[in-house]
């Protein structure tokens, strides 16, 4: 994988190494920042169109800011009307969502889902955005490990926090479930992933599932 012209670590070095949610999947690998990180909406909407366009089934958006966007909206619906399950970070601001919108998590449409953080200990991580009515679930997005370019850090592996490694863990799941319940649409993907979730009281008032994602119950 090339990431801003560094090649990254994608296998175990010295046995150690990541798994994710799902074992069997396909990634559409889309680059739609610069080398500093910074992302330019027109193309973030040429990523999402694209995505759309070319089969995917789940995005995983682990961006966001506070400014709304006609044309962002306008593209998030084009992917929900080609079937497409939209998985968004919730945000890093302890904000709350409800009041001050982070976008595109919370756009009004139903294929989005909004994910909050929590810590290792289950916890509501400190960092997290929430909101009761417009994030609508927590997963895990703590000391979370994940690849990263070699230069970075030398094994290519390190412990990474925010909203952004929760996101991917529901997308993950939703995946996984679209494997699994072969015939679901992805409102019914969306409906499983947020009812069947560990109802837990330090998640009460902070998302709208009152919960923390459970792959296991959700498949069972």
């Amino acid at each position: 994988i090339s990431v801003t012209g560094v090649q990254t670590c994608a296998l175990p070095i010295y046995g150690i190494g990541v798994t994710g949610v799902n074992w069997q999947v396909r990634i559409m690998e889309l680059k739609a920042g610069d080398s500093s990180g910074s992302l330019a909406e027109s193309d973030i909407i040429e990523a999402i169109n694209y995505a759309a366009n070319n089969g995917a089934d789940v995005i995983n958006a682990s961006y966001g800011g506070y400014a709304y966007s006609q044309s962002e909206y306008d593209a998030i619906n084009y992917a929900r009307v080609k079937g497409v399950l939209f998985v968004a970070a919730a945000g890093n601001d302890t904000n709350d969502n409800d009041l001050a919108p982070m976008y595109p998590a919370s756009y009004n449409l139903d294929n989005i889902i909004s994910v909050a953080a929590s810590d290792q200990d289950d916890q509501f991580a400190s960092f997290s955005n929430y909101g009761a009515s417009t994030v609508d679930v927590v997963a895990p997005g703590n000391h979370t490990l994940s690849t990263t370019p070699i230069y970075y850090f030398p094994l290519g592996y390190d412990t990474w926090e925010g909203t952004s490694m929760a996101s991917p863990h529901v997308a993950g799941l939703a995946v996984l479930l679209m494997d699994y319940y072969w015939a679901f649409d992805i409102y019914q993907i969306r409906d499983t992933i947020l009812t069947f979730v560990d109802k837990l009281p330090q998640f009460d008032g902070y998302v709208a599932s009152d919960g923390r994602v459970n792959a296991w119950w959700a498949i069972s």
